[in-house]
């Protein structure tokens, strides 16, 4: 079975039979800001992780690499020794002609990931991400929904002192098979 679709730049990748097209990922950098904030901000996708400041930011903890798929910004790093992605990000509001080029971008990131060594693990994903996923991909994934408890320390303007307060973190992971991956939080 093949996904995707071959033009004469794509990197070709023979596995187990079967031939994918690899993800011509780079390595964020700060002359990417333009092309990220051209999906995020006008996105309908609500998510700390897709401001540019925080991509910027983290790249060199999590080894963060983008790249532009028909139509789709796609984000891939690692967490811990696990390789993860974000969804695909679009422009503008969704709507269900989007769903057949977002199937084919999501199954080119599980084979990036299989040719790669790894399991298909997703981080990051949005509650509403979730129904797309389910929609376009049903009983395919293993989607876990974790609520963490993160302590934040504010430095409060009128007694100024640092003050303690513990937030909720929800997490949605998706993994691609029905076994879930151990993953760590680095709480910060």
């Amino acid at each position: 079975m093949y996904f995707g679709c071959l033009n004469k730049s794509d990197y070709i990748c023979n596995y187990n039979k079967f031939v994918y097209t690899m993800i011509k990922f780079h390595d964020v950098k700060t002359t990417d800001r333009e092309l990220v904030q051209s999906y995020t901000l006008c996105s309908d996708r609500q998510n700390c992780d897709l401001s540019f400041a925080n991509i910027i930011s983290w790249r060199f903890l999590y080894n963060t690499q983008i790249a532009e798929v028909d139509g789709f910004l796609v984000f891939r790093f690692y967490i811990g020794h696990h390789l993860a992605y974000m969804a695909p990000v679009w422009k503008g509001e969704w709507n269900e002609l989007m769903s057949e080029p977002f199937a084919k971008v999501v199954r080119q990131m599980r084979d990036d990931s299989i040719t790669l060594g790894h399991p298909f693990l997703m981080l990051g994903v949005c509650t509403n991400m979730v129904e797309i996923l389910e929609s376009i991909f049903p009983d395919t994934f293993y989607i876990s929904q974790t609520v963490t408890t993160s302590t934040i320390f504010t430095h409060g303007r009128s007694s100024q002192r640092w003050q303690e307060r513990s937030c909720k973190v929800n997490e949605i992971i998706v993994i691609g098979s029905g076994r879930p991956i151990q993953t760590m939080n680095i709480g910060l």
